[in-house]
């Protein structure tokens, strides 16, 4: 059964574009009908043309894009309604410790609570450091981070992260949520 779903993302380097990209690639390929939107260019939405929506946001700076947030609160009540999921992108994944992991949880939950969203899907996805794009200040830090942990990084090229098994896992499961629920509101029961 082929559903409609949204794709709003914010992206900083191109990773959390590039996510949304597959998972829109991922879903209409398997004949569902997707629309992607940029938060930085965002209009009108009709929430009712949509069987479910998809959010997703890179975590910079110990922090979600702006924009995006703002979108998140304006439209809290719609996103809590419809079957939702949530996705962001943070190189702080990789990391197995339990700080990281807990600062990772603090960020999204203090999301949450300000936006008033409550997904049922959430996924922190690694991202890329793409050196080709940061402008010297921000790859001489990078380098830096990299150095003390042991690697010494080229500067000259791009490294992604981002394991895609997971990222279709992820769209797989938020598609068969939503299909069963269509199904049981029809009153098929599977």
């Amino acid at each position: 059964m082929a559903v409609r779903i949204l794709i709003v993302y914010e992206s900083k380097y191109g990773q959390t574009h590039k996510i949304a990209k597959y998972l829109c690639d991922r879903m209409n390929s398997q004949g569902h009908t997707v629309e992607m939107m940029n938060a930085r260019h965002l209009r009108a939405v009709a929430f009712s043309n949509y069987d479910g929506v998809i959010v997703g946001a890179p975590i910079y700076m110990r922090s979600y894009p702006r924009k995006l947030r703002q979108w998140v609160i304006d439209h809290s009540e719609n996103l809590n309604r419809k079957p939702s999921a949530f996705f962001s992108v943070c190189m702080e994944v990789l990391r197995k410790d339990e700080r990281s992991q807990r600062d990772l949880l603090m960020i999204s939950e203090n999301f949450f609570k300000k936006t008033g969203w409550y997904p049922k899907r959430r996924k922190v996805f690694a991202g890329a450091v793409r050196f080709t794009r940061y402008n010297w200040l921000l790859k001489s830090v990078m380098k830096w981070f990299a150095m003390r942990s042991g690697d010494i990084p080229d500067t000259h090229r791009d490294y992604e992260f981002t394991k895609w098994n997971d990222v279709a896992r992820f769209s797989d499961e938020f598609i068969g949520s939503i299909q069963a629920r269509k199904e049981f509101d029809m009153g098929r029961f599977p």
